[in-house]
């Protein structure tokens, strides 16, 4: 489950004409990503803000999948963490569900 989409370090800007614009800061000349054109609205402003977001979620959302893969791989359900064992199997499967319809085209 690879991102395919454009890498780099997005990030949140205005563009010459005023909209908001997520793209990719130390590519020359900067890649625009998205447009937004609600730019003077806060929810233009929120909406760009967490798609300039975007890959560092997955990113991290991956990482966090692989903490509760280890531990579901290594604990073993018993009296008292039985409630956190089964979040736990559920997180993972929907973590992974919403990593494959990230990165699946």
């Amino acid at each position: 489950m690879e991102f395919k989409g454009t890498r780099g370090i997005w990030r949140m800007c205005i563009s010459d004409d005023g909209d908001l614009v997520s793209d990719v800061k130390h590519l020359a000349p900067s890649k625009i990503v998205c447009q937004i054109h609600k730019h003077k609205s806060i929810e233009g402003r929120a909406n760009s803000l967490l798609i300039s977001k975007a890959p560092e979620m997955l990113e991290m959302l991956k990482e966090a999948n692989k903490v509760i893969e280890w531990y579901m791989d290594n604990a073993k359900p018993d009296d008292n963490h039985t409630d956190f064992f089964n979040i736990g199997m559920n997180q993972r499967t929907q973590i992974q569900e919403l990593i494959q319809s990230a990165t699946t085209i």
